[in-house]
């Protein structure tokens, strides 16, 4: 059905042959990459017990570990792709008659052929990840000179979501324990190999804050 789709888009919009035809040797190999990592997400957490989620000891370092690391994996990072707390240097801040430089580590940056993709930050499990501070931090991140990736996520083991730099609302927004339903969603946007095959990606309609008509932008928010 995929293929099918695909071949009928590529002929509606007039591509030429040669261009399809490359294009379609690697569509397919893109398709059963990703539905063999659906297969394989189902039991991504099945053995995992989320009741350690109500433990105070929980915190974000056990997110990273027992919950982000798996799915990246699963995403299809390894190595070099998975950029662990990198700091990034901002602008000097000042604070009465001295400056003094800021430091800002996201957790991980993804990269894909040697480029980084998006960016993701954990949280604890009573971490708000929907909205505010968390989100305009991790935001604060994707647009850093050193970065400048469209993409950032956030997880605290118990949802996942994901925005883009103009939308204040996220275009993924699951809960880990449903992962094995949306897992498709998931990979179609952020896996390695969505970013490899030069993905085109046609957002679902989301629901715009206000009726300010202004480009939304974390920074004036």
């Amino acid at each position: 059905m995929r293929f099918a789709w695909t071949l009928s888009l590529l002929c509606g919009y007039g591509f030429t042959r040669d261009l399809r035809i490359q294009v379609l040797k690697v569509v397919p190999r893109f398709f059963c990459v990703l539905s063999d990592r659906m297969e394989n997400s189902t039991n991504l957490f099945s053995t995992f017990d989320f009741s350690q989620l109500q433990s105070p000891d929980f915190k974000e370092d056990a997110v990273r570990e027992e919950i982000i690391l798996p799915i990246l994996k699963h995403l299809g990072y390894n190595g070099y792709q998975i950029v662990r707390s990198k700091n990034l240097q901002y602008p000097f801040l000042t604070t009465g008659s001295k400056k003094r430089p800021i430091t800002l580590i996201p957790d991980y940056l993804l990269k894909v052929d040697d480029n980084y993709a998006w960016v993701l930050d954990a949280k604890s499990p009573n971490e708000n990840i929907r909205f505010g501070d968390n989100i305009e931090q991790v935001y604060s991140y994707s647009i850093h000179p050193e970065i400048r990736t469209k993409y950032f996520a956030l997880c605290n083991g118990r949802q996942f979501t994901a925005f883009r730099q103009d939308e204040q609302i996220p275009f993924i927004d699951l809960e880990i324990k449903e992962l094995q339903n949306n897992w498709e969603k998931l990979a179609r946007f952020l896996s390695s190999d969505s970013f490899q095959t030069g993905k085109s990606i046609v957002y679902e309609p989301v629901a715009k804050a206000g009726t300010n008509n202004a480009k939304f932008n974390y920074v004036n928010y």
